[in-house]
């Protein structure tokens, strides 16, 4: 059995023996409820323990048992199996969100395999309502294939996706971005959910399960930054596809606009630094005035007087002029003018 099923049993309460007998039992469920006696000889494993064990298995649920003997037993189907579950543990939530609710944890969640990555990644998804943004590299990419398409079709919502190749995932776009593949170290995800959850990871180029980095947070700090940074590629991806197919520059200035508001506006940030008990954050932005041609000849004399280039000698008697280092006049006096 894969590693990942095995896992994935045993978080629904299966013991690897358990596990084992379930997906004997599945496998060949088309032949129909078999004994214990059957099962035990199938997988060489003694007759007396099978009873028992079946017969714990039956009584929570994930087995079948006939009444007559010998007792014959069928697995339940996994969607009966993890349904049940599922609904238990939402019941469980709501009773323990009627006792009361922590503070929001916005702390930097470290992720340990891309296992569990992408599970969290499904879930995040599964949550989402409004906007999602994906940068990814395409393997990683196809894993969310039918969760990002399922959100897609979800009336308000919003899926914009961009990776190195072509990813078929109905009902959503996928920028394209070829060039990033040869400077990324391996596989890459990152998602920014609703500007309430940001992930990211690197995935080891050959040990798929084996993270180089990964990490998660509700911070609001962190995931706006995130849904900003994947935004902005977005829009540059897009603009630069219309650029190549001849578009205007009024229409890719129109459609970077749109895009923008598209991306940006869709969240309520303000909204959600309340929510986050930050105060409203308006920043002081310092009047820019640019220099008249008049000044700029004026500059370029002052400098011509004060700093001119010198010329140094090579070795074989040629001339080589000399740039001003950081410290020279030319480079102060633009700043001070730019700055003034």
């Amino acid at each position: 059995m894969e590693h990942g099923l095995a896992a994935a049993l045993k978080d629904l309460g299966f013991s690897p023996t358990e596990a084992d007998i379930y997906v004997a039992l599945l496998a060949r469920c088309q032949n129909g409820p078999v004994s214990a006696y059957k099962v035990a000889q199938d997988m060489g494993r003694d007759p007396a323990n099978m009873t028992k064990t079946l017969g714990a298995m039956a009584k929570r649920g994930a087995l079948r048992a006939s009444g007559g003997k010998p007792r014959l037993y069928a697995p339940v189907s996994p969607a009966d199996l993890t349904g049940e579950r599922v609904a238990r543990l939402q019941q469980a939530g709501k009773l323990l969100e009627e006792i009361g609710s922590p503070p929001d944890d916005d702390s930097l969640h470290s992720l340990e395999s891309t296992e569990a990555a992408l599970a969290l990644a499904r879930r995040l998804l599964g949550e989402a309502r409004r906007i999602v943004l994906v940068d990814a590299a395409p393997e990683l990419l196809g894993d969310l294939a039918d969760d990002l398409s399922r959100l897609a079709n979800v009336e308000g919502a919003s899926v914009l996706v961009r990776s190195t190749a072509a990813v078929s995932i109905p009902g959503v776009r996928v920028w394209l971005d070829p060039d990033v593949e040869t400077l990324a170290p391996g596989p890459w995800l990152r998602l920014a959910i609703d500007g309430h959850r940001y992930l990211e990871i690197v995935v080891h180029p050959e040990r798929r399960d084996e993270l180089l980095h990964g990490h998660w947070s509700r911070n609001p700090s962190q995931t706006f930054l995130g849904h900003r940074n994947i935004g902005a590629e977005l829009i540059l991806a897009d603009v630069l596809e219309m650029m190549r197919g001849g578009a205007s520059s009024e229409l890719v200035q129109r459609r970077a606009e749109d895009q923008t508001a598209l991306i940006l506006r869709q969240i309520s940030w303000r909204q959600r630094w309340r929510e986050a008990g930050l105060a409203d954050y308006t920043p002081e932005i310092e009047e820019v005035t640019e220099l008249a041609a008049e000044d700029l000849a004026e500059a370029m004399a002052e400098v011509a007087a004060e700093a001119p280039l010198k010329s140094m000698a090579a070795a074989d008697g040629s001339t080589q002029d000399v740039e001003p280092d950081e410290t020279s006049p030319l480079k102060f006096i633009f700043r001070r003018r730019k700055n003034s």
